[in-house]
């Protein structure tokens, strides 16, 4: 296994592809797997593994296809104590998107403010 990851480290540092990358990948979770080699797997996660993509991006970009207004309309049924209820829904407000810092990953927190009204009524016995 040493052998196979040596010569596949030497070709992806001549021409690195996808393919020499997964090769890479799987031998270093074989050894990892056999609880061979921590300091090799490490060193070699170190040297290999940087971010691929680094941005700056505004909430106002992240949330253009997710920060929207909500206005929808939906059956309500449901039992309550033993009593069904039946009627409509009306559900107002609107979605955004807010930005938490994080050393090393992006993450977006999905949010929805709003409001629903309903007009049901309730049925019990015969």
């Amino acid at each position: 296994m040493l052998d196979k990851l040596a010569a596949s480290l030497d070709a992806y540092a001549a021409k690195p592809t996808a393919e020499e990358a997964l090769v890479i990948n799987e031998s270093l979770q074989w050894l990892e797997g056999a609880r061979q080699t921590p300091a090799l797997i490490q060193s070699i996660r170190h040297y290999y593994v940087q971010p691929n993509l680094i941005a700056v991006i505004s909430a106002d970009v992240v949330g253009a296809g997710i920060a929207e207004p909500v206005d929808d309309v939906q059956d309500v049924r449901d039992c309550i104590l033993k009593t069904e209820i039946y009627g409509t829904a009306h559900t107002t407000g609107k979605t955004g998107v807010e930005l938490s810092p994080h050393p090393c990953f992006g993450v977006i927190d999905t949010l929805f403010f709003g409001t629903t009204k309903s007009d049901n009524v309730g049925y019990h016995g015969p």
